[in-house]
């Protein structure tokens, strides 16, 4: 399930993972600092010794530097845990993903960054102190991956029956005003 909060326009992309608004703050933590993430593959280990969230989870913080309007796709991938992805940036995005793939425990968020700045990213668990191996890629988009969405008007489109690049589904994007309702 992925939770979305953001303050202004929103991307997002219609396939298996659900997105509503985050109801709540993301727990605190007695996590280190944040790793600068690198774009490609960073292949990691969650172990007992790493530092854990309020809720028992192993964790690893990571950090990027992204600018406004760029679009970004996180995936973490792994055999040995069930992985959670917890992204935090500037202009209140906050996104929250556990199982974007059918049939898989991997996590993946994919977003426009909303401002220019830090985001801050949690590689996580879904359960408590799962230790285990994984690989968390870091994708910059083009702006040409996706279609636009007029609000008011009608759009066909159908899902990958095998997932693609990154993850199974298509990219839309809209633009609308900060505490607008969009019905999908």
């Amino acid at each position: 399930m992925t939770h979305v909060r953001a303050a202004s326009a929103l991307s997002l992309l219609l396939g298996c993972a659900a997105a509503r608004p985050a109801l709540r703050s993301p727990a605190a933590s007695t996590e280190p600092p944040a790793v600068a993430l690198s774009w490609g593959d960073t292949r990691a280990e969650l172990t007992a010794s790493d530092a854990s969230t309020d809720e028992g989870r192993l964790a690893r913080r990571y950090a990027i530097e992204l600018s406004e309007g760029e679009r970004v796709r996180l995936v973490m991938r792994s055999t040995a845990l069930d992985s959670r992805l917890v992204v935090d940036g500037p202009a209140g995005l906050h996104i929250d993903n556990d199982d974007a793939f059918p049939g898989s425990n991997d996590s993946a968020v994919m977003f426009v960054a909303p401002a220019t700045g830090r985001y801050s990213l949690r590689a996580t668990t879904a359960g408590r102190a799962q230790p285990g191996a994984f690989t968390l890629r870091a994708e910059r988009l083009t702006a040409s991956e996706g279609a636009s969405l007029a609000l008011g008007a009608t759009a066909e489109s159908a899902l990958d029956a095998t997932p693609g690049e990154g993850m199974p589904g298509r990219w839309f994007h809209f633009e609308a005003r900060a505490g607008a309702r969009v019905r999908l």
